[in-house]
């Protein structure tokens, strides 16, 4: 088995939008309570380390999952910008999403109070 690291866990409903979030790592590793039986998807990032994401189905009885993550390749760019609505104001907590061309989750971040991120 290896070694638990520090990081968190991000649930989403399969339109995207997060559904919970908690911090994995410890003696436990992480859980997540109090989901409905559904499909959803489960992103896991760890400084140092790639994200990965897995889609789980909870059928009222829980479900398991571990992720094993793989450390970070040396980052390429840098990307910046804001997140606006139809008329041009700035949209706050605004979850922008990277993945590379196999559609894989590479990063991911929440645009500010004024819609930067």
């Amino acid at each position: 088995m290896g070694q638990l690291v520090a990081g968190v866990v991000t649930v989403t409903s399969v339109d995207g939008r997060q559904v919970a979030r908690t911090k994995a790592g410890g003696k436990v590793g992480y859980t997540v309570s109090d989901l409905r039986p559904g499909t959803y998807m489960l992103i896991v990032t760890a400084p140092g380390f790639r994200p990965e994401a897995v889609r789980v189905t909870v059928n009222g009885s829980g479900a398991v999952r571990n992720f094993v993550v793989a450390g970070d390749a040396q980052s390429a760019a840098t990307l910046y910008g804001t997140v606006s609505g139809p008329g041009g104001q700035a949209l706050p907590g605004a979850t922008v999403t990277v993945n590379d061309g196999n559609g894989q989750l590479v990063e991911e971040a929440v645009s500010c109070t004024d819609g930067h991120y």
